[in-house]
């Protein structure tokens, strides 16, 4: 397996396994588990208002903790930082990436590790930390397929972690 974990805005990226780590800045704003990409990224996004929904989104109650306000998965990320087109479920043959994006709150200071372990159809797939050096509104998780490749189809859950404690967990699917 060849990952590719990317940070950006203020995150340091640790036990990257086989593959090459790059920095970016994102603008300051208010799976293919063989053949994957997976990015790691905070910004300054401004979280939902409480109560609001996405249409067509299907919420799995889940209490979040340690710092983690929520999770979406969706097919993007908005320039705000915020999610582009949440959803659970997505197609192998034509999405290309699926995005977690973590909502933060102000415990989520520097020097915090966030990170996620994911299983596909119960079995390991990847796993990943990252440190934050900023503080930061939202953080994403990013798994792309691969140049050529396909998502890999099937249900998807991914763990999530602060500092190492268990703060919560979304899934998804890919058929």
């Amino acid at each position: 397996m060849r990952y590719v974990i990317t940070a950006a805005v203020a995150l340091v990226l640790a036990g990257c396994g086989g593959g090459a780590t790059s920095a970016t800045t994102a603008p300051p704003s208010t799976s293919s588990p063989p053949a994957s990409t997976t990015t790691a990224s905070s910004t300054t996004a401004v979280p939902a208002p409480p109560g609001a929904t996405t249409p067509g989104v299907t919420a799995t109650p889940v209490s979040f903790s340690h710092g983690i306000v929520s999770a979406q998965t969706a097919s993007g990320i908005a320039a705000d930082g915020t999610a582009s087109d949440p959803r659970s479920s997505f197609r192998a043959a034509s999405d290309r990436k699926v995005v977690v994006v973590l909502t933060l709150d102000a415990t989520v200071v520097p020097g915090t590790k966030l990170g996620f372990l994911r299983t596909l159809d119960g079995k390991f797939v990847d796993s990943r930390e990252s440190s934050v050096m900023k503080v930061a509104r939202s953080f994403y998780f990013e798994f792309a397929a691969a140049a050529g490749k396909s998502l890999t189809p099937g249900h998807y859950l991914v763990k999530l972690y602060v500092s190492g404690n268990s703060a919560g967990q979304v899934t998804y699917d890919v058929a």
